[in-house]
C-alpha cells in the first residue's frame, strides 16, 4: 500500500456532528484542526465539498477494502436489498456457530508417514477444485478431516453444509 503523505503517519479527519445544528449560543470550538464541530448540515456539506489529500487511489483502497477489511464487490441492489443482507448475515451467523462445533475437541491434523495420504494434504486437495471422494474402512479419519475441511472452506468462501448419511431401505 502507498505510504503517507508525509512522515510516518497517515492522517484522518475526525468530526464531531451535532444533531440537528449546535444552538447559537454554544461556545463550543469550529474546530481545533484535530476535530471539526458543527451541525448536521455542516457535516454533510463538508463529505460533499471538502477535498481531502491523499496518496491513495481508488484501486489501494479497493485493495485494503478486500484484503484488510475482508469485503467483496456487491452491486447497488444487494448492498441495499434487506433480504440479501439478512442472508449474508445469516451465513455468517451459521458459519461462525459450525466453526464452534466442529473445533470443540478436534484434534490437530496428523503429519502422514511416507506413503500416507492423510492430513494438511487430503484437506488440501479437498479444498481444491476438482471434485473428491474420500474412500476407506471405518476409523481411518475420513470424518476427522472433512470436519477440517468444513472449519477452512469459510476461507475460500465456500459455505460448507453438514448431512447426515443414512441408509434407505423402502
Amino acid at each position: 500500500m502507498p505510504g503517507p503523505r508525509k512522515g510516518r503517519f497517515f492522517e484522518f479527519d475526525a468530526w464531531v456532528c451535532i444533531y440537528p445544528t449546535l444552538h447559537p449560543r454554544s461556545k463550543v470550538t469550529r474546530g481545533n484542526f484535530k476535530a471539526w464541530v458543527g451541525s448536521y448540515q455542516d457535516s454533510l456539506s463538508a463529505l460533499t465539498t471538502r477535498v481531502l489529500p491523499s496518496s491513495w487511489g481508488l484501486d489501494d483502497w479497493r485493495r485494503f477494502a478486500i484484503e484488510h477489511l475482508g469485503l467483496m464487490s456487491v452491486s447497488l441492489n444487494e448492498a441495499i436489498d434487506p433480504a440479501f443482507n439478512l442472508a449474508s448475515h445469516r451465513t455468517k451467523e451459521y458459519l461462525a456457530r459450525l466453526e464452534t462445533t466442529l473445533a470443540q475437541g478436534l484434534g490437530p491434523l496428523l503429519t502422514p508417514a511416507e506413503g500416507e495420504n492423510c492430513g494438511e494434504s487430503v484437506v488440501k486437495q479437498l479444498l481444491g477444485d476438482s471434485n473428491c471422494m474420500l474412500l476407506g474402512r471405518s476409523g481411518l479419519g475420513k470424518t476427522f478431516h472433512l470436519q477440517h475441511l468444513a472449519i477452512r472452506a469459510p476461507m475460500q468462501r465456500e459455505v460448507p453444509l453438514l448431512v447426515e448419511a443414512s441408509t434407505i431401505s423402502s
